[in-house]
């Protein structure tokens, strides 16, 4: 996927919607490896061996299983319902990953040993040919609930290759297009 063209801002925007409120309904700080890892997927090393088209086809899998167990009820508590403005956007950058793990202990397991983030929090894959770096060509959004966003960011932190980072940090075609529609959280 390229953008703006394959973005459609109000598919995005359901997206994100259904995100929040998966996320919101099952996140919680004492699990932060597993309770936003509910929904099925085959992860990490898996999801690097695939090539991006199938990357994006593997998210895009997650989105349609999320919005499935959405709309059939799945345990929802809709009381636990967040705005896009109490949490943020993440950026991932799959291609430069060194699996060293410090993001994982760092964030108490919210990203794998691949600095990948919890499965339940993906939103987007794309590409919009801004990257700067030689690795960040294609990219992965997450949402991060609020009560994550202090882990998430001790793991960006130790990161040392960059390969994630907050998506209002960075200056890209992507973000911008996020940020004229005021939806750069």
């Amino acid at each position: 996927m390229s953008l703006p063209g394959e973005l459609n801002i109000e598919e995005f925007k359901e997206v994100l919607r259904e995100a929040i409120l998966w996320c919101a309904s099952r996140a919680s700080l004492q699990d932060p490896s597993r309770s936003l890892r509910m929904l099925p997927l085959s992860t990490a090393p898996f999801f690097f061996a695939l090539p991006p088209a199938d990357q994006a086809a593997l998210v895009a899998d997650l989105v349609a299983a999320r919005r499935l167990r959405i709309h059939t009820g799945a345990g929802l508590h809709t009381d636990a319902i967040e705005s896009p403005d109490d949490g943020k956007l993440l950026l991932f950058y799959p291609d430069g990953s060194l699996s060293d793990g410090a993001a994982e202990a760092a964030s108490r397991g919210f990203f794998d040993n691949y600095n990948l983030p919890a499965s339940d929090t993906w939103v987007y894959y794309g590409t919009d040919g801004s990257g700067s770096r030689n690795f960040d060509q294609n990219f992965l959004v997450s949402w991060i609930p609020r009560q994550f966003v202090p882990l998430v960011n001790d793991g960006i932190t130790v990161n040392p290759e960059g390969c994630i980072e907050w998506a209002s940090a960075r200056d890209r075609v992507f973000t911008r297009f996020l940020g004229a529609q005021k939806m750069l959280y």
